[in-house]
């Protein structure tokens, strides 16, 4: 079993992760946070420093495995397109790092959100208590963006693991 695993989150301008690792009894966290983009950078100079930032979180964490929020219908089209340039660069990061396409999976919010609460509406609130309880830490002040991440790689290592 892999005993590293990241989940991102991407955004346009924050980025999630969450890196969460194979102990004795479960998972804990090992490192969690947000990337956060500045607005007005260039929309092409985010990319590239999402693609450099996620290489560092990497090549500090060694992960075996990835998830990354997948992109859901609901966007409208200009919205879509841009998560999914800065998937290509999260994409493009972890094959740099070795980490092999067939093990990097997508998880729509509403699935990690019905994993993690129970409910596949729930609230980002709801899904921060839920990680804090289900990796036994205080997270309540973390960032939205970080907790999600979190949630996608506890999600996965359950549908990977279950």
């Amino acid at each position: 079993m892999p005993s590293t695993i990241i989940g991102i989150d991407p955004g346009t301008l924050n980025t999630g992760y969450a890196v969460i690792v194979a102990k004795q009894r479960g998972w804990g966290v090992q490192d969690l946070g947000v990337i956060r983009l500045r607005a007005s950078l260039a929309y092409e100079q985010r990319i590239v420093l999402l693609h450099d930032k996620i290489a560092e979180i990497l090549a500090a964490n060694r992960p075996q495995r990835a998830v990354l929020e997948k992109v859901f219908h609901g966007l409208n089209a200009a919205s879509a397109i841009k998560l999914g340039e800065l998937r290509g660069a999260v994409l493009v990061a972890l094959h740099r790092a070795n980490v092999e396409m067939g093990n990097i999976t997508n998880i729509t919010p509403a699935q990690a959100k019905q994993y993690i609460t129970g409910n596949g509406r729930a609230s980002k609130l709801q899904v921060s208590q839920a990680v804090s309880s289900l990796f036994n830490l205080r997270l309540t002040d973390a960032p939205a963006d970080a907790t999600d991440a979190l949630a996608l790689a506890a999600t996965a290592v359950n549908s990977w693991f279950g």
